[in-house]
């Protein structure tokens, strides 16, 4: 009985859904904050709060990093990890609560990309699917829009990066970004690798362009396949399956 009470409660990941069919049977995901020190540093503690914040202390004295991510993974059977959810921080409030980091945007943007196989015209088709969630008070997500982008393009590994910058450009004109300065966070399934150099504008969003992560943008990374683990995951997937639907309709 107390069993079949515990799958019957909301689950403590977010979701909205009930145990018995969220995290029930889920393999344990492992959360960490890393940082980049700048210089090799040895931190001799740390204080966790009941609300998330971090606090690093060398000698007794709170130090902060240059940059600093919260990252959930998943351990593989073949001892691979797999990163599903990787969200760059602000170093000077370090934050091991997802919802908190979250809520310190005005937006959030969610888009996936997909792209057809077979050259037409000489060039790939896309479709890009975006979902638009506004802070409420900066307290809670309520969704707002969903909108699709489509594309043509010749290179075919560009697509996902080509997606993002369209939607970059749209937000920009929709919310005039230029002059109210709204912070955005943008959700994406594409380039993990690569997330902190275009977080810090060290690289473009497309190589040999001055196409660069707008200031008041910040880059998410979040894994489709696995819309269980946060809501960003959940809207990335969304974006996925949509992308997917719109992208065989239209070659119909």
């Amino acid at each position: 009985m107390g069993e079949g009470n515990e799958k019957k409660q909301l689950c403590d990941c977010g979701s909205g859904k009930k145990r018995k069919k969220c995290c029930k049977d889920k393999k344990p995901r492992n959360q960490s904050v890393t940082m980049d020190m700048k210089n090799p540093i040895a931190i001799t503690s740390y204080e966790l709060t009941s609300n998330g914040d971090l606090k690093l202390f060398t000698g007794g004295r709170e130090v902060t990093s240059k940059m600093a991510n919260l990252n959930i993974s998943l351990d593989r059977p073949n001892e691979k990890v797999k990163q599903t959810l990787k969200i760059n921080q602000n170093p000077i409030n370090l934050q091991t609560n997802i919802n908190a980091l979250i809520n310190d945007y005005d937006f959030v943007y969610a888009v996936d990309t997909n792209t057809h196989n077979s050259l037409i015209n000489g060039e790939y088709f896309s479709v890009g699917v975006a979902l638009e969630y506004k802070n409420n008070n900066k307290q809670e997500l309520q969704f707002q829009n969903s909108f699709t982008i489509q594309f043509n393009h010749k290179e075919k590994f560009i697509a996902e990066k080509l997606g993002i910058v369209e939607l970059i450009k749209k937000i920009i004109i929709d919310k005039n970004l230029e002059t109210n300065g709204l912070k955005i966070l943008l959700v994406t399934d594409h380039d993990l690798g690569n997330i902190d150099r275009y977080n810090s504008r060290e690289i473009p969003m497309i190589e040999d362009t001055d196409l660069y992560l707008p200031n008041n943008f910040t880059l998410v990374y979040a894994s489709a396949d696995k819309k269980n683990d946060s809501i960003l995951n959940s809207m990335i997937s969304q974006c996925d399956q949509e992308a997917s639907r719109i992208s065989k309709e239209v070659l119909k």
